[in-house]
């Protein structure tokens, strides 16, 4: 999978080392009032993820500070909290929780006007689109978050959306438009000095020249850029995306020992962080390898648990869920547009009703 990127203003923006971790725990435990404490669960919920790839210690915080926020009625922390499930979620591969939180923040984020929160929604709704292969409508939740991220002037959102852009064309086999937009967001990023924006780019540079250009050498040199800033950030999860990009370049030069030590490496990494997706990729890569070595049993082990873990990924409900999720929201939406609209009739009309009795009125006092 290639690496998409949701941007780092919305959802995470810093690091913390497991010491200052627990010190935020501790100080959360005394905190008073509870939104207070809820800001703690944001920070280590971020952390979690940033800085060792916990999913699902991530996920648990957001749902922490969620559930404080909907009881202190905070749409646009709610939004936050909620956009940090929707990505944990999308992480691990459990992609209708991801959309059912990525609607619901963006109601509440609308309702309220908050921009940096209405395009995390939109940018996770149009990857969830991305991923179910719906490209045309991916392309215009994509859209809208770039109108926004140029009329807001955000570079670190505009970064984001181009990186995932340019998945979006790779995805559509138009590599040149895709390259574009990944040299585009790459240059923001290094111009913002953000570190996460450059180690996503450089990945998915690398997989263009993987798969477009077939050039094992300089797509490895893209993978290991990428892999020093995530180990600098002791993102488990990530580093073992990475690493299973390059089994994948491996593999093309027939190294396969070198492929064999990289994937049990991932899966490794991928079973700490709790990503579903990421095991079920390394043990893709790992049948592929026992089957390349001849080595049938292992082979025929690994294809077993990565047909498993691709139906509960891929599943016909899972999909049927995510269509009737947003059919259901975009009707919602209708039908608030077309309750506003007959509401401003109705008041059109008893204004108008007013305003014929006025002139009635002063009729019979002149």
């Amino acid at each position: 999978m290639l690496k998409y990127w949701l941007s780092i203003s919305s959802v995470f923006c810093f690091c913390l080392s497991y010491s200052q971790i627990d010190s935020l725990k501790k100080f959360a435990y005394s905190a008073k009032p509870d939104t207070a404490k809820a800001g703690c669960y944001i920070k280590i919920a971020r952390s979690y993820y940033n800085n060792e790839g916990q999913l699902d210690s991530s996920l648990a915080y957001y749902d922490k500070a969620a559930i404080i926020y909907k009881k202190s009625n905070l749409p646009a922390k709610l939004a936050k909290a909620l956009n940090g499930k929707a990505l944990m979620y999308r992480e691990k591969g459990v992609y209708k929780d991801a959309l059912e939180n990525c609607l619901l923040a963006l109601s509440l984020a609308e309702s309220v006007k908050d921009t940096n929160q209405i395009t995390a929604s939109l940018n996770g709704i149009a990857i969830i689109n991305q991923i179910q292969k719906d490209y045309d409508k991916a392309y215009e939740f994509y859209n809208k978050c770039e109108a926004i991220h140029l009329k807001t002037k955000n570079t670190r959102g505009l970064a984001s959306t181009y990186n995932n852009m340019g998945l979006l064309f790779s995805e559509k086999k138009e590599p040149d438009r895709s390259h574009a937009y990944f040299m585009k967001a790459l240059k923001l990023n290094e111009e913002n000095k953000d570190d996460r924006g450059i180690a996503t780019a450089c990945e998915n540079i690398g997989l263009y020249y993987l798969n477009y250009e077939f050039d094992p050498v300089k797509a490895l040199e893209h993978f290991d850029r990428s892999i020093a800033i995530w180990r600098g950030m002791n993102d488990v999860n990530s580093v073992a995306i990475t690493l299973d990009y390059k089994v994948t370049a491996f593999l093309k030069q027939k190294k396969l020992k070198m492929c064999l030590d990289t994937a049990n490496l991932s899966l490794a990494l991928a079973t700490q962080a709790g990503s579903i997706f990421s095991i079920r990729q390394a043990h893709e890569k790992l049948y592929m390898i026992y089957e390349e070595m001849k080595d049938i049993p292992n082979a025929h082990s690994h294809y077993k648990r990565f047909i498993a873990l691709r139906d509960s990924i891929d599943n016909d409900d899972q999909l049927r869920s995510i269509t009737e999720m947003q059919m259901t929201y975009e009707f919602d939406k209708q039908k608030e547009v077309e309750k506003l609209k007959q509401e401003l009739k109705q008041t059109e009309l008893s204004d108008e009703i007013s305003r014929q009795n006025n002139v009635i009125l002063s009729f019979f006092i002149a």
